[in-house]
């Protein structure tokens, strides 16, 4: 048989495909510990970086030289996958850019967490560093108030695994972010130490004490000032410390904010007001750092928080309304025990969404409300408002004649108190603006109370403990000591025994009598907490351009008053006048806004007027205008009156900031996290709070 030549194809290998010198560029061949021991690749990424972040290389940066590929391939692929230059040399598909999926699979952090992941993945970027890592991570979890276990679940560690898994082998455990969360308490207080000196106005104390459901009590200290942002001036409040402290008492709160101004440079006459709530501890603080700082050019005057005094008024108010109100709650009750009154009303307004396309109904229930704050009140009667007609036609509520229009009314008459609170809750509302919306309410109120019969008014407020209508008008009988104020803040719930307990309000009384009463109650204790005002709120409200003495005409202040804020404001431009002499007599002012009497460019100090005088004859600016940016525009006309401006235009208003940072430590001091110490949440909470105060003027983007 003839023989049949076979030709053999040989098929190139799977090393074939990828020359070994290509792994020549990623990798160096250096002799291990042992110089007579076996060579080893060391790879020269993981070199660089090292050798840029200044510590040592992992134990994984160098493999054994072998003549396959598969250690090398390995190493490159686990650590070094999303290098552009790696994935061209083991063809991984390049369908979107690297850095792309890194952003949409890290978009779930904020801050500096997300970023650091993606550092050695970033063209140009810095190279990754361990330290960079845990700073991150400790500033992820107290920004959002996560729990320090966070980094030890593996959920977290499995995307950072995806992300970087270089920083998934070095991610810390939960007391090491406590210790670095600790460390960075120590270097950011410095760094606030430092700003601070830089602030350009004298400095607003903010204080305010606070006890958690766990007995977690804390005393907070802040400063408000001017600092310079993006080369102007703007106002800034700064936590200074959150002092774990029960005990809230005048003595001890004075003794506590003279040790916080001390440790962080702040001394006293740089102080210029307390801002704080109406309690009497404040007044004896105030009085004890007014004792410490004897020999100061000016006194430390208080500042009461007017969200504060809004809040105690409108309490007193709503316990006119507790049968009405009653009345809401138990239907509030009713549809949350009751799943069968639940699901009619549901049915019911998913019928009147189908039939009213243009009137839709978005409330599902009928929340109950927490009686110490009336904010959840007011959201229950306007969602009461809203569902009343399937709630009178369910039976869910009694259906008394005008029920629908007196709750409506009740609405309508808390509705400015509701705005003023609003307004008044912005970060940046200056004392200057309390003034005027006392006003507002005021007005409001008077509206509603014209006409009241006052013996008829004056035996209810008797009967049920509230303030009787004044027979005089001089306002320093509004003026009261600290024992009347909590009699009316705080009116006595039990009634004259001869006369039994009966409701403030019976069912079938009147809307309007029963509106007429709220607001004579309001009107009176709204009366005594204006008169509390002095001269810092007063000084303000005139500085603020918008306002100026013209808006004491516009009020129609009697002359004797408006002489007496011309006087608060002489005494207090003593100590930023430098050669000028104040002259207050024969001053004409601005009528009214349309009255331009300004002839500031022919006063230069030689005629003997003064700065102070020629402001005060500058009329109104609009209420689009920026107090501090028109005051800018001024400044080279009235430099000495424009550091007053400043200084008490930095004054807030309210306490609000601070009130804001106790919710956030309500939500630390959670029920699953019980057992925090009370120094852990204050350095964390500080430590949020500085680096949010820093990143505000350092990062104004």
């Amino acid at each position: 048989m003839q023989g049949v030549s076979v030709t053999t194809q040989v098929l190139p290998s799977s090393k074939a495909k990828r020359a070994p010198s290509k792994y020549n560029d990623f990798f160096s061949v250096e002799a291990g510990e042992d110089p007579n021991g076996p060579k080893r690749f060391v790879c020269r990424i993981c070199s660089a970086h090292a050798q840029s972040a200044g510590s040592k290389p992992p134990s994984s940066y160098s493999v054994p030289v072998t003549e396959n590929t598969s250690n090398r391939r390995a190493h490159l692929k686990r650590h070094h996958q999303r290098d552009p230059a790696v994935m061209e040399l083991l063809n991984i598909p390049m369908e979107e850019p690297p850095s792309s999926t890194v952003e949409s699979q890290a978009s779930i952090f904020s801050g500096s967490f997300g970023a650091e992941l993606m550092e050695s993945y970033t063209p140009g970027g810095r190279a990754y560093s361990k330290l960079r890592l845990h700073d991150a991570l400790s500033s992820f979890i107290i920004s959002h108030g996560l729990p320090f276990r966070l980094v030890e679940s593996q959920s977290l560690r499995g995307l950072v695994h995806y992300l970087n898994p270089r920083a998934a082998a070095d991610m810390p455990g939960r007391n090491l972010i406590r210790k670095r969360i600790f460390e960075q308490y120590i270097d950011l207080k410095v760094s606030i130490k430092a700003l601070l000196k830089t602030a350009a106005t004298k400095f607003s104390i903010i204080v305010d004490g606070w006890t958690s459901s766990y007995n977690h009590g804390f005393f907070a200290v802040q400063a408000s000032a001017m600092f310079t942002r993006k080369n102007k001036l703007e106002p800034l409040t700064v936590l200074l410390d959150l002092i774990p402290s029960v005990d809230h008492a005048g003595d001890k709160c004075s003794q506590m904010v003279l040790k916080t101004l001390e440790s962080f440079g702040i001394p006293l006459d740089k102080v210029i007001a307390i801002v704080c709530d109406n309690a009497s501890a404040n007044t004896v603080m105030v009085q004890k750092l007014n004792l410490s700082a004897i020999g100061q050019k000016q006194e430390i005057l208080p500042v009461y928080c007017f969200a504060h005094s809004i809040h105690r008024v409108v309490l007193l108010m709503i316990r006119c309304l507790d049968p009405e109100l009653e009345c809401i709650r138990r239907a509030a009750r009713l549809l949350a025990h009751s799943s069968v009154k639940y699901s009619y009303l549901k049915s019911q307004i998913e019928i009147h969404n189908a039939n009213n396309p243009n009137d839709q109904i978005h409330i599902r229930t009928l929340p109950i409300d927490v009686k110490t704050r009336w904010n959840s009140t007011m959201r229950m009667i306007r969602h009461c408002v809203r569902l009343l007609p399937f709630l009178i036609k369910e039976g869910i509520i009694e259906g008394r004649p005008n029920i629908q229009f007196g709750i409506q009314e009740i609405l309508k008459f808390l509705e400015p108190f509701e705005e003023s609170t609003r307004l008044v809750s912005k970060d940046r509302v200056s004392v200057s603006e309390v003034i005027p919306a006392y006003n507002r309410l005021l007005d409001v109120l008077d509206g509603y109370r014209f006409g009241i019969d006052t013996d008829s008014y004056n035996d209810w407020a008797d009967t049920y403990g509230y303030e009787k209508i004044l027979d005089k008008n001089d306002p320093s009988d509004w003026e009261s000591d600290s024992q009347s104020e909590q009699e009316c803040s705080s009116p006595s719930e039990k009634p004259t025994e001869d006369k039994g307990e009966k409701p403030r309000a019976t069912p079938d009384m009147e809307i309007s009598t029963l509106l007429q009463r709220m607001a004579q109650c309001g009107y009176n204790l709204l009366r005594k907490h204006y008169n509390r005002t002095n001269d810092i709120a007063m000084a303000a409200l005139i500085l603020n351009p918008q306002n100026n003495i013209a808006y004491c005409r516009k009020e129609k202040w009697d002359q004797a008053m408006i002489t007496q804020a011309t006087q608060i404001m002489t005494k207090l431009f003593v100590p930023y006048q430098t050669k000028e002499q104040n002259q207050i007599d024969n001053i004409k002012f601005a009528d009214s806004d349309n009255e331009n009497v300004n002839n500031s460019d022919n006063d230069d100090g030689s005629n003997g007027i003064s700065q102070l005088m020629s402001y005060l004859r500058l009329r109104r600016t609009s209420k689009d205008k920026d107090a501090i940016e028109t005051w800018n525009a001024l400044r080279s006309n009235y430099p000495s009156v424009y550091t007053m401006a400043m200084d008490y235009l930095s004054v807030p208003g309210t306490s609000v900031r601070i009130e804001r940072l106790f919710s956030i430590a309500g939500i630390i001091c959670s029920p699953r996290r019980g057992q925090m110490h009370d120094i852990t949440i204050q350095k964390q909470l500080c430590v949020r709070e500085w680096m949010s105060a820093l990143r505000f003027i350092h990062h104004p983007k």
